[in-house]
Parts: structure tokens; sequence; C-alpha cells
């Protein structure tokens, strides 16, 4: 977990913005999570079209970029040159671009070694210090170390933006600086209507370092604001930490947009280890918190570890309820005064709750009644040990004769619960036997 990223320079959300760099220090985290983690999840990047290379060591930006040994140095030039529907391959390197645009279909896969002959993001890192900003359904950027660590931003809300298009199995980092008094997040995926956001196979940990914090900074990994669109968050292993006085420190929070299209807002969470690390107690603190405007959350076989608030919807009031749709997963504290699912009556509506586990919290059932419920286990009977192999050590995978195994709903690739086929370790789930909670379909 010691390891110097390079600082930032620059930030992009709607238009660049000078940032200050802060000297990078080794992460000092609270997350059970490990970060960077030993193994990567392993989910394929294709490379469609005409391909392209980016070698920082060996390119020229005077070069064609059509062959390795012709490749571009820089990742401005391939951004650039490449045309749509072609892929961009980029070698092991740091690359210290202010900021990454991808507003067109095209598709940018790092972790190649210097020959482009293999390709192993974790071996061949391929580092980018500045901010990413994809705004196309077809964009695609995965296979890279997004490390940084923002400074002076003034008002803004986040670093990385996805408001359409993909981000692949990369490592994200962002560690936000004792000077700041807003609420970032890591990665804003709010998509607009017809459009549609997607994190795939990523590892994202957020933090706000220093002693000196404002109570009024909050942090979140993951945050959707206004979503008017479809988005998907699968696979990933999530943390938003907490190390100081913090307002309100959610591992993923937004909102549906007023103004939505015809089709009503949408965010599905499937195969996700999302760990909400606060050290100090606020109520309205949650693992995953959504709130207003009519949109339907579909939360299928996710881990959810948090010290306040499993989940919570807050603020919604009049302007519209969160739909949940909850199955298969595993909602658990080791330990909070709070409660697993806290939703007002006016704040949201459960449509369905199936197959769940919940444990370690204050209140372990759902503050409202679902609509539909079924085979959910709140008793709070279950301990850490008794469900997972090493939480302490960051392991989630289940024990093999605990209560998560065997006991959740086969939903194979059923539209309604996310079309799920893999766990998030990308092994095949069962089409024809129960499947285990949680995000692992192994032990």
């Amino acid at each position: 977990m010691s390891r110097k990223p390079p600082s930032v320079a620059l930030w992009f959300a709607t238009s660049l913005l000078f940032a200050t760099p802060v000297l990078a220090q080794p992460i000092q985290s609270t997350c059970r999570l490990k970060f960077p983690p030993v193994n990567e999840v392993a989910c394929a990047i294709a490379t469609p079209g005409t391909q392209y290379y980016v070698n920082a060591a060996t390119g020229s930006d005077l070069n064609a970029g059509t062959s390795p040994s012709t490749a571009w140095a820089s990742l401005d030039r391939a951004l650039q040159a490449a045309p749509n529907g072609s892929s961009i391959r980029v070698a092991a390197g740091t690359y210290s671009t202010a900021s990454v645009v991808i507003n067109r279909p095209l598709t940018v896969k790092g972790g190649f070694n210097s020959t482009f002959g293999s390709w192993n993001p974790a071996l061949f890192q391929t580092t980018l210090t500045g901010a990413v900003n994809l705004s196309d359904s077809a964009a695609v950027l995965g296979g890279f170390r997004l490390v940084s660590r923002p400074a002076n931003l003034g008002w803004v809300s986040s670093w990385h933006s996805v408001s359409a298009g993909s981000l692949i199995r990369n490592y994200i980092e962002v560690v936000y600086s004792d000077t700041e008094s807003n609420h970032f997040a890591a990665i804003q995926a709010s998509a607009p209507a017809g459009q549609t956001s997607k994190l795939l196979c990523n590892d994202i940990y957020v933090q706000g370092v220093g002693t000196t914090l404002s109570a009024g900074l909050s942090v979140r990994a993951i945050q959707f604001d206004n979503h008017a669109g479809t988005a998907e968050v699968s696979s990933n292993r999530i943390c938003s930490d907490s190390i100081a006085n913090y307002w309100i420190n959610n591992g993923i929070d937004g909102s549906g947009s007023c103004n939505q299209g015809s089709t009503a807002p949408r965010i599905t969470l499937s195969n996700n280890i999302i760990e909400m690390a606060q050290q100090d107690s606020w109520s309205r603190a949650a693992g995953v918190e959504f709130k207003g405007c009519g949109m339907d959350a579909i939360l299928t076989n996710n881990t959810i570890l948090s010290t306040t608030h499993g989940l919570s919807g807050s603020g919604g009031g009049s302007s519209g309820a969160v739909r949940w749709k909850l199955t298969n997963n595993i909602i658990f504290s080791e330990g909070s005064q709070w409660s697993a699912i806290y939703i007002s009556s006016i704040e949201g509506t459960i449509t369905s709750s199936e197959n769940n586990l919940m444990f370690g919290f204050a209140s372990n059932a759902p503050s409202i009644p679902p609509a539909l419920t079924a085979n959910d286990d709140v008793s709070g009977a279950h301990t850490v040990g008794e469900v997972f192999r090493d939480v302490p050590n960051g392991n989630f995978k289940l024990l093999p004769c605990g209560p998560g195994i065997w006991t959740g709903l086969n939903v194979y690739n059923s539209a309604a619960y996310g079309s799920l086929t893999k766990d998030l370790g990308q092994g095949n789930r069962s089409n024809v036997e129960p499947w285990h909670r949680g995000a692992y379909g192994a032990w």
C-alpha cells in the first residue's frame, strides 16, 4: 500500500481550471479493501477499428502513429489524430496530460509493454495524472492508473467525469487536500437523457487527507447529480475513506433529474464491493444514498460495508421517489448505531427486496416495508467472521458454509435485475442453481 503517485497539475470538468500541484504521498487508508489492490478485476477491453499507438519513451508526435515502430509520444496527439471508431493502444509510462477528453466514438487502452506484444495493466503500468472526461456512449478508456492529488479547486464537484461512455479496468485514486471545504467525488457519472455511462471492473479509492479538513467537506467515490439517462456500475471495488471530521461521506450517491425524458433515469449496481469508511458518526452518511425525481435504483449482488447506514434515501421530498429494487445483496457493518436501509416514505419506495442479508446494524430491517419481500435475512444473528473469509484483511469472499452460500435468487441474464451472467471475479454465474449472495459467485 506504499507507492508515490505523481501529482496533478490541471483539472478538467466542464472547462479547464488551474490547480496547485500537491506533493504526492503514499495513501494511508482505513478501508478494509486494499489500495492499490494485489490483483485486478480481470475483464477484457475490446479494441475495435483501426489501431493506433502511443509510447512516451520511444514515440514521436511527428510519427504516423499507425504501428508500434511509428508510435506517437503523447496522448494529446493521439486524441487529435485518431479517427472515430478507432482504438489507441498506450504503452506503459507516465502521461502528464492535463486532461483526457473523449467526446466521440474512440477507445483508449493502456497497459501494453514497449513493443505492444503483451497487455497486462498491473505489470505494464500506464499512469495518467490528469482528469478524464468521457461524453459519448461509445467512448472507452481502460487499463490505466488514474492517480491524482487535486488541490485549490474552488467550487467544483468531481475530478473525473463520465457523462456518457465507459471506464473499464482502471485503478482510480483521488486524494483531496486539506485546503478544500466543498463536496467532492472521484467520479461524476451522471448521464443525460438517452445516454449511458458505465463503470466496469475498476478499483476506485477516494479520500480527503489531512487533520485540518473543514467540517463542510464531504467526499464520495461516485456521484450521480441530476442523472437523467442510464448508468451501469458493475464489478468494481470501491471505498470512500474518511480520516478527519466530515459532514457526509458516501460510497455512491446522487439524484435523478427532475427534467427527465420519456424514460425514467436508471442506475444499476451489480457485483460491486462498496465500502464507506467514516470515522465520525453522521446519520446521513451511507454506503449508497440516492434521492428524488423518479429514479430507478437496481441493486443486485452487491457487498456493502458501511460504518453508518448501508443504504439511504434523503432529500427527495415531493420531487419524486427513488424506486429501489434489491436482490441478493449483503449489507453489513462491523458495528453501526444506524440502519441497514434507511428510506423515508416520502423519499423512496422499495419495489422489491429479495434474498438479501443484512447484519451488524442497530436496525437490520428496512425502515419502510418493501412492496414485495422474499427470503431476506434481517435477523442480525450473523457476524463478519461467519459470512466472509477475512474482511479485516480485505478478503470479502464467502465462507463455504456461511449464510451467503446458495441463498441467493437465480436471476441469470434477467434484464430486470441487471442482465448478470458473471460475478465480481468474472467467473460465470449459474443459470440453473441458486446464487450466492454478495459480489462473489464462488467461495
